[in-house]
């Protein structure tokens, strides 16, 4: 059985009372509370390893550069990507977001193509599609009667293809 307790207290922040009442935290979107195991190693790599990888020739950068890179690997693994190169760290979901927006835009969107986005997606995730909607001169559209109504996949392509081909209505449903 799934011990809330027992996670609640590797996270010394949720040991907060607000208004008498444990705190609960529900904006993991804008920022993710950290376990304690984090806030160590992250105190400890500020007092005993700070420096820049990728960038410099002394020992601290060099000791970073493997740190970062052994934890690549690590979560490579982890998440069955073929190689650590395929995992790229950010600042966070937004900086996320608006990378894999950017960086798919850039490849596979054209002008006239629609970008569908729910209206139930969080602030985050809507406007780097606008924006590169926007740059690449393509129809925006919010869809969120049609997502909210679809029971799977094949039942969304269907709705958002109308006339458009086949390969339209996949590009509206890898976005």
């Amino acid at each position: 059985m799934f011990d809330v307790e027992k996670v609640r207290r590797d996270f010394p922040i949720l040991g907060v009372r607000v208004y008498d009442k444990p705190l609960v935290y529900l904006d993991s979107g804008a920022t993710a509370q950290k376990p304690e195991c984090v806030i160590e190693t992250v105190d400890r790599l500020h007092r005993e390893s700070n420096a820049n990888i990728h960038r410099g020739v002394h020992f601290l950068s060099e000791e970073a550069t493997e740190m970062y890179e052994a934890a690549r690997a690590r979560i490579a693994e982890y998440i069955g990507a073929e190689a650590r190169e395929e995992v790229v760290f950010t600042a966070g979901a937004t900086a996320s977001l608006n990378t894999v927006a950017y960086a798919w835009c850039e490849r596979f969107l054209r002008a006239g193509d629609n970008i569908v986005v729910s209206e139930m997606e969080h602030h985050s995730n809507i406007v780097p599609w606008q924006i590169q909607a926007a740059r690449n001169a393509a129809l925006r559209q919010q869809r969120g009667k049609a997502l909210r109504r679809a029971a799977d996949l094949r039942t969304l392509a269907a709705e958002l293809s109308g006339d458009r081909s086949q390969k339209e209505a996949a590009l509206a449903l890898r976005l």
